[in-house]
């Protein structure tokens, strides 16, 4: 029972270390796109919603009809 609660609390520190690898050897391959805002620093819902209200904005202002679904 010991060893398997040991493994357990080392696993989130190996894991650290392989992401650490990871990014430093394929770091400079991997980009995201400007309109990802989930798992990104700096960046949350509120950014999301911002984006929406100002896209919708524009676009109504345009004689335009929106129509928004959301999916979780």
């Amino acid at each position: 029972m010991l060893a398997n609660h040991c493994l357990v609390r080392i696993s989130p520190v190996i894991s650290k270390v392989f992401e650490y690898c990871f990014i430093q050897k394929f770091g400079d391959y991997l980009y995201t796109d400007s309109k990802q805002f989930g798992f990104k620093k700096g960046m949350g819902w509120n950014h999301a919603i911002n984006t929406v209200r100002c896209v919708t904005e524009q676009l109504t202002k345009g004689g335009n009809t929106v129509n928004l679904r959301a999916i979780d």
